[in-house]
This record gives structure tokens, sequence and C-alpha cells, in this order.
């Protein structure tokens, strides 16, 4: 299909209840949102959606044991699963690999390599092994310290060769696995050079016992900042590191942690209203991506960028194991745009932190009011499947004209050497996706309404003159719900709607405040 989407948009002005800045866009001409069937920016592979599953994680475990919780997962459509994912790999290189994942003393719900790799295939989807970096001792129960030593280039050597056991097990036993993530947020511990070292000797490694394997090399994202006892980093310096060190053919993708916070540095309680905002204009902002996106790609073209956790960093006030703050509409509403966001500025993979199992922002849940045979989806969950189970792989580019602006504040590292500070931002109070579907040919097309105290209204237009199909299929999700809403109590609180719509409609189409819209045009 090749045409342009003109969509205009009328804003609604009203008082907006979180005191900071909205500005009017000009009313003499439509807010325009044109969407250009006829050129791709991006284009994704079908495994682009991945998801983290910890060895010793309870609820995972408890998940993949259940047929219900597997079809929900399966709803999700996931084209790989990340193990043993984060930190939790220290306890998962040893130095022979049937010794490497020995259950944790007392856990019952251990979950070893087979059980990984056979739930990957229950899925359809590929394993993306992650291997640490950071110590190679037997004992799992070491500490961090032990990370020091393997700076010493001898000890590389031995670590890469323990990574080319796993690799070789793997393939003895005739299941072998095509990416592995060198590392787990190295930046911690190491240097850029340091961690392309690592890369270097375990990439040649591995690949002697499996030539057609692909590694990813650990990034860090601009503008983040770390100081520890092991190490001080700041992103934009550690990656240009990184990629100067890097050998030629060494890696085939840069894989990329990105946090998000709504708490601002100067505000102890701020409102969720203001929270949500915060992270809309760091959506907007995104240059902590998309700064390291241009490095790479100046360095090599041929360099995927993965996004292998996408993370909120964020307490929970309701204590250990609660649910209630992280789990509603807001945080669908900002976690579906940040991933839409980084897809279309050209991210080629993306692993959502955690599917099941972290207890403040899962996408499904299976213990605290979820039960293993009858999981319930979470907000944020019923969100993102608008990107994973709906949209397609074809990302058309989209231009924002005379739409109005909200200023915010939100937390930034981009002045590394002071830390988090506040700074002010402007997002555009609609945002909008588009993408090509080549399973039915159909476009789709996400609108979300970040205004949190008005409707907006489109218009909705094809100026090539091609007629519009008689019928439009229309789904929305948060329509005259709070911010608050969340599906603990009552399942389903937030749920999508789904209507089917006469095209003329489309002329005064409302999007309801804080609210997702997903447009099917066939």
């Amino acid at each position: 299909m090749n045409r342009i989407v003109m969509i205009a948009v009328l804003s609604l002005m009203g008082t907006v209840a979180t005191g900071q800045q909205k500005t009017t866009a000009d009313k003499t001409a439509p807010a325009t949102i044109s969407v250009h069937t006829d050129k791709v920016i991006h284009q994704l592979d079908d495994h682009w959606f991945g998801a983290a599953g910890e060895y010793f994680n309870a609820q995972f475990s408890m998940a993949i044991s259940n047929p219900p919780a597997v079809e929900m997962i399966k709803s999700f459509k996931p084209g790989f699963l990340r193990w043993p994912s984060g930190t939790c790999a220290l306890w998962y290189f040893w130095d022979k690999p049937d010794q490497s994942y020995q259950p944790i003393a007392g856990n019952k719900l251990f979950i070893s390599p087979n059980d990984f790799l056979n739930v990957a295939n229950t899925l359809n989807a590929q394993s993306l092994v992650q291997v640490n970096t950071y110590q190679i001792r037997r004992e799992g129960a070491e500490g961090f310290d032990n990370a020091k030593v393997l700076v010493a280039p001898g000890n590389i050597r031995e670590a890469a060769n323990y990574a080319a056991r796993w690799v070789k097990d793997l393939k003895e036993k005739k299941r072998p696995v095509t990416w592995w993530e060198i590392g787990n947020e190295d930046w911690v511990y190491y240097t850029g050079h340091q961690h392309a070292g690592f890369v270097n000797a375990y990439s040649k490694a591995m690949r002697k016992e499996n030539p057609k394997l692909r590694i990813l090399a650990q990034g860090m994202m601009a503008g983040q900042r770390w100081a520890s006892d092991y190490n001080v980093a700041h992103g934009e310096v550690w990656m240009q590191q990184l990629l100067d060190t890097l050998e030629p053919g060494a890696a085939d993708a840069v894989s990329l942690h990105t946090y998000i916070s709504g708490l601002l540095p100067d505000q102890a309680t701020p409102t969720l209203a203001q929270q949500t905002m915060s992270m809309f204009a760091q959506n907007h902002d995104a240059k902590d991506f998309t700064v390291i996106r241009d490095m790479v790609r100046q360095n090599d073209p041929k360099l995927q960028l993965w996004i292998t956790e996408l993370n909120f960093m964020q307490s929970d006030p309701s204590g250990p194991g609660g649910l209630r703050q992280l789990q509603n509409l807001a945080h669908a509403l900002v976690i579906t745009d940040r991933a839409a966001r980084f897809l279309s500025l050209g991210a080629d993979r993306l692993a959502y932190h955690d599917l099941v199992g972290h207890p403040c922002f899962a996408l499904m849940d299976v213990q605290h009011y979820g039960k293993p045979d009858k999981p319930r989806m979470m907000a944020p969950g019923m969100g993102i499947q608008a990107l994973t189970a709906e949209f397609g792989t074809s990302f058309y580019q989209v231009d924002l004209d005379n739409i109005p602006q909200q200023t915010a504040t939100f937390p930034s590292f981009v002045d590394g050497q002071k830390g988090r500070i506040a700074k002010e931002g402007t997002y555009p109070l609609v945002s909008a996706y588009a993408s090509g579907r080549k399973q039915d040919q159909s476009t789709r097309i996400l609108l979300i309404n970040r205004d949190l105290d008005n409707d907006q209204v489109v218009k909705l237009q094809l100026p090539d003159g091609q007629p519009m199909p008689q019928n439009i299929e229309l789904r929305q999700l948060g329509k005259g719900l709070p911010l608050e809403a969340n599906n603990l109590r009552e399942p389903e609180v937030v749920r999508w709607e789904t209507m089917q719509i006469p095209s003329s409609t489309l002329t005064n189409l409302t999007l309801p405040a804080h609210t997702l819209t997903l447009i099917i045009i066939p």
C-alpha cells in the first residue's frame, strides 16, 4: 500500500491539573500527523520482541509449568527469550557446563538450561544466552570483588574458554544457540576498553566451537553515569572506548539497558500525573538512545542495536512484593510509548524486563493476585500487546505539525559529572506511530493521547484521493479510567475496547484523555 494518511488533531484545551505548562497550537490551522505508508524508516524482523527469564525466578518457573500461563505468554508473541538474565547470571557461569547450573540450595523452582530451551521452543522463540563476565570461580556465592581479577589477560582467556565450553556443550546435545550476549551492565566494573577485551576474546573462543553464532557486546546508554569502588563510567565515553577497542567482526550487535524514572531530583513526592509527564518527556527526548545509535552507526553500520532490558527504575511505596504503584494505566501508556519510540528510532530488537516475575512492573502476574492456572494480564501488558501482537514490522515515517506541546521536568544524566539533574523538556500531546503488517497488508496506527486532562479530536484523511474502506476497526485502552486504574483486585479493569466504525466517523474521532488508540486500516 502506497498512500499518505493525514491525521488532523484539534486540541480541546482545558485546565491542566498537574500545574505544568501547556502551549496551544495555532488554532487557525489543524494539527496534523502525516503517516507516509510509502516510506519505511525502519524494518524489524519477526523476532524483534523479547522477554527476560531469570533462572531462580519463582514466578517465571510457575508460569512455564502451567498451560494457561504459557498461553498468556504466547499472546505477547515473544520472538526471543533472554536467560539467565541480569545479575543472576553471576551464579550461572562456572568452569564446567554440567556444573554451571546446579540448583541453588533450597530453591525448588530452579530453572535449568534445558527448561529455558524447551520454553523457547514452545514459544517458537529464539534463545539469547547471557554469558557472565563477573567471575570465573566455581562458588556462586562469591562476591563481586572477584570481578577485578578478570581484567588480567590470562584470566580473560580462561573465562572465554569456559564460555566456549557452554557453546560446545549445547552443540553436542544438538541444541545449539545462535545469539550470545557478553556480560551484563559491565560498565559497573570495567572500562569500555576492558569490556571490549572480553568480547574480542569470548568471540574468538566461542566461534571456534560454532562459527555460526552471533555476539552481542554490552553497551551503555548516553548520559548515564556510574560511580562505584570498581569503576566510574560515563555513557558516551564508555561507548567510545568500546567501539575503539572492538576488533572487526567480534560483535554483531550492541545490547543496551535503558532505565526510566518519574522520580524528580527536586521533588520528594511527585504525584502520579507529574511522574507520567516526566516520563513522557524522557520518551520524546530519547537522547540516551539516539546519541549511542549515531555513534554505533558511524563506527560500524552493520552493528545492530538491541535493547535487552527495558526497565523502570522506581521504588514501589507499597513495599516488597507490592504491585499497587507500578501496574497502572499511567505506566501502560508510558511503557508502550517508550517501546514504540525506540523502535521507530532504530532499535532492532527490544526485550521488556520482565514479562512475568518482577513484583513491580511485570506484564502478567501469576503469584500475587493472579494464579499459575489463572494468570492475570496487567495494565502495562495490555498496552505492550498493541505493539507485540498487533503492530507490523515495517515502521512508516510519521510527521507531526502544529501539535500542542506540554512542558515537564524530568531527571537527566546529560551532565555526567554532576549525576542526575532536573531538566525541562517539551513533548507533543499526541504521539503517533505507524506500521505495515505483512500478514494481512493492513496499516496499523497507534495514537497515544499524552494529555492527562483533555480529549483530542482527530480527523483522518487520505489526501492522495484513495478512498477509505467502508469500515475501520478501532481499539481504545483506558477510556474513562483514572491514571491509577489497574488490574489487581478487579481483573481486566484496564482492557481494550474494540469497535467497528464507519470510515466517516474518523472525520470527528475523539481520543479520550490519557488513552491508547489503535486504528486498523485493511
